[in-house]
């Protein structure tokens, strides 16, 4: 019993960081303090349990908000200080991007082969040319094909998180053109990070939106999510950043379009040198 009358007792400093105790929350660390109530079954239930499992944290709701709705919002407030009301640009692509790899592998929505990966990612032909070159191997071979492929796939998924890093050098060599676009590296990842991470969620809808009308029309499964992603791409670029950079409308597009151009051309090279890699030591 004096076991239970301490356990309910108030503490008067903080639990995590010593701090005195001055009103529900601490003043230094934000640490809640608890009551007798939060020991008891029924208010753990209908607080904590419902709270933890079936709310959403303002802090994502509002980053996606602002991921979706205002392109280069993110950017902008990580640069300027203001970071405790959103996740910051970094996590926020690297969670994305995990979420998309778990779920392309859960799904299995890239089954294609190493020749078809090339013929689909490399408009030079280099790589196919390279696979022909290589009389000595069975390409034919379905243990050799599926090996090359599940390969080729993680070295794809590893060459495309690195893509905000070439972004960000097209828009330092763009920043060239433009005067207002002169930023520090790091400024211009955080940037392309925050794009990439929203490309990386349309990819992920609609992969399963494909995955969805693939199981009630073969016909409609044939669609693909590549022709939307070069229409908004380009115009969600140019919003960003004119929100990040404060340029003109004008200016805001057509670096806009030369970042597209500039994205499509280094996730094409690391695809290509990925796939090249592959096949020479195959």
């Amino acid at each position: 019993m004096c076991e239970q009358s301490a356990t309910l007792q108030q503490p008067d400093r903080c639990p995590s960081c010593g701090a005195s105790r001055d009103g529900n929350y601490c003043k230094c660390c934000g640490e809640r303090f608890l009551d007798s109530r939060d020991l008891q079954f029924t208010h753990f239930l209908r607080k904590h349990f419902i709270h933890d499992f079936f709310d959403v944290d303002g802090r994502v709701a509002r980053t996606m908000r602002s991921l979706l709705l205002r392109p280069g919002e993110l950017a902008v407030n990580f640069i300027a200080g203001r970071r405790q009301g959103f996740t910051s640009p970094l996590r926020l692509y690297l969670v994305i991007y995990l979420l998309a790899v778990f779920i392309g592998v859960v799904f299995s929505l890239n089954t294609a082969t190493l020749p078809e990966l090339a013929k689909r990612t490399d408009p030079t032909g280099f790589v196919n040319r390279l696979i022909a070159s290589r009389p000595d191997l069975d390409w034919s071979n379905e243990a050799l094909r599926l090996h090359l492929a599940e390969r080729a796939h993680w070295l794809r998924e590893i060459g495309n998180f690195l893509v905000p890093a070439g972004v960000a050098i097209v828009l330092a060599l763009l920043a060239l053109i433009f005067r207002k676009l002169r930023r520090t590296y790091v400024e211009h990842l955080t940037l392309a990070l925050t794009v990439q991470a929203w490309l990386v969620v349309m990819l992920i809808f609609g992969e399963l939106l494909i995955v969805l009308l693939w199981r009630h029309s073969a016909h409609l499964a044939q669609l693909t999510i590549e022709p939307w992603i070069a229409i908004l791409l380009p115009v969600y670029w140019a919003l960003a950043i004119r929100r990040f950079y404060g340029v003109r409308l004008w200016q805001a597009l057509i670096t806009g379009l030369g970042v597209f151009v500039g994205q499509w051309f280094v996730a094409t090279l690391v695809s290509v040198l990925l796939l090249s890699t592959l096949v020479v030591i195959a």
